[in-house]
C-alpha cells in the first residue's frame, strides 16, 4: 500500500512538468525522428555499390517528404583534420575537423528542408528568408545500422561556412539574421556576412530569418468624432435631451404593456421586487435540499435511538441476573450450587411408569 501512494504521490508532481514541457519536447522529439530516417535513407546510397571516399552521393527520400534533399559522403577522420574538404552541397568544410568520439571513418549527411523548414523548426516571431540546411556526422563502421547517434564535429581552426543561394528580402524595419539549431536544442543567432553566408563550429541545423514586427494601429483622424460610450449593462439607453419649449416625452407603451402607474410620492414604500426565474429554481433547489437533508437526519437519528434502546434493554436483563445471583449465593452460605443453565425437565409422576 505504502509503494503504491508514493507513486501516484510521484506521478501527481510529475504531471505538472511533463504538460509543461509538453511543446518543447513534441519537437525536439519530431526532430530526431526526422534526422534518423533522412541517415537511414542517406545510407542506402552508399551499400550495394562501390563507393568512393570525399564523393557526395543523392539520395532519395519517401513521397511524405516531397521537397527535402539529402546526400551522403565518406571521409577518414585523419583527411579531415589535416586537409580542406572544400565545398560539400552549401557548406564550405576547411581543415582543422575533430570528432568526438573518435572514429575511423564518419558519414557526412547533408539535408536541406525546402519547405518543410518551418513545419520542424518552427521560430516564433520569426519568418525564415532561406530554406534550413543542415549537415549531421555518423560513424561509417556500420552502413546498414539504423537509429545511429550522431557524432559531434567541430572545427578548432577556421569555422565553417554555409552558403544560402536564395534569399528573400526581409520585411521593412527588420533586419536578416543567421539562426543555429544545435542537437542540444539551443537555439542562437548570428550575423550574416556577405549578405548570404553564416559561419559555425558545429554540426547542427541553419537558416537565415527575419523578426516579424506588429505595425501599431493607427491614431484616429482628426475629422473623426469620438465614440460614444457604450451603456453600461444596467444603465438605460440616454434619451435625447427635450428642447426649451417641448416637454419631456413618455414612452409609448407596447402592445402588451400597461398604463404606467403615477410615480410614487415621498411617502410612498418602494416596491419589492418579483422574484426572477433564476431566484425560483434557485428556491426549488434549496426547497429540495432541505427536505432530502431533513429525511436522511431524521432516519439517521431513528437507528442511532433503535440501537441505544436495544443496548439499554440488554443491560437491564443483564443487572437482573446479577441481582438474582446476589441473593442466591448468601442463603446457601458456602456450599458451592451450580446455576442451572437450561430450564429444568418435568418430573415424573408417581403413577407413570418406565418401560
Amino acid at each position: 500500500m505504502r509503494s503504491s501512494s508514493y507513486f501516484n504521490i510521484i506521478i501527481w508532481f510529475l504531471i505538472p512538468f511533463l504538460f509543461g514541457s509538453g511543446s518543447s519536447s513534441s519537437d525536439s522529439s519530431a526532430q530526431t525522428s526526422l534526422d534518423s530516417l533522412l541517415q537511414q535513407y542517406a545510407f542506402r546510397e552508399l551499400t550495394g555499390k562501390r563507393t568512393r571516399n570525399g564523393v557526395p552521393y543523392d539520395a532519395y527520400v519517401p513521397s511524405s517528404l516531397t521537397g527535402v534533399k539529402i546526400s551522403a559522403m565518406i571521409l577518414k577522420t585523419h583527411s579531415l583534420k589535416r586537409k580542406v574538404c572544400g565545398y560539400y552541397k552549401n557548406f564550405f568544410i576547411p581543415s582543422g575537423i575533430v570528432e568526438e568520439p573518435y572514429v575511423k571513418k564518419l558519414v557526412l549527411v547533408y539535408q536541406n528542408l525546402a519547405n518543410w523548414s518551418s513545419f520542424y523548426y518552427p521560430l516564433p516571431g520569426y519568418t525564415y528568408l532561406a530554406p534550413i540546411f543542415g549537415i549531421l556526422a555518423y560513424d561509417a563502421h556500420n552502413l546498414y545500422a539504423k537509429y545511429l547517434r550522431d557524432l559531434d564535429i567541430q572545427a578548432l581552426e577556421d569555422p565553417i561556412s554555409i552558403k544560402f543561394p536564395y534569399v528573400q528580402p526581409a520585411p521593412e524595419g527588420s533586419f536578416p539574421k543567421c539562426v543555429y539549431f544545435y542537437s542540444n536544442n539551443f537555439v542562437e543567432f548570428g550575423h550574416v556576412k556577405d549578405g548570404n553566408i553564416c559561419e559555425t563550429r558545429m554540426q547542427g541545423h541553419f537558416s537565415i530569418a527575419a523578426e516579424v514586427k506588429v505595425a501599431p494601429s493607427p491614431p484616429p483622424k482628426a475629422n473623426e468624432t469620438a465614440p460614444s460610450p457604450s451603456p453600461i449593462a444596467n444603465d438605460t439607453a440616454p434619451s435625447p435631451a427635450p428642447s426649451a419649449n417641448d416637454t419631456a416625452p413618455s414612452p409609448a407603451p407596447s402592445a402588451n404593456d400597461t398604463a404606467p402607474s403615477p410615480s410614487p410620492s415621498a411617502n410612498d414604500t418602494a416596491p419589492s421586487p418579483t422574484p426572477t426565474p433564476d431566484e425560483n429554481n434557485h428556491q426549488k433547489i434549496n426547497s429540495k435540499t432541505w427536505t432530502i437533508s431533513s429525511v436522511f437526519l431524521f432516519f439517521s437519528l431513528t437507528g442511532i435511538l433503535f440501537v441505544v434502546v436495544n443496548k439499554s434493554g440488554l443491560l437491564e436483563i443483564r443487572h437482573r441476573l446479577y441481582d438474582s445471583a446476589a441473593v442466591v449465593v448468601p442463603l446457601l452460605g458456602k456450599t458451592e450450587v451450580p446455576l442451572p443453565l437450561e430450564t429444568p425437565t418435568r418430573p415424573l409422576p408417581e403413577n407413570d411408569y418406565v418401560l
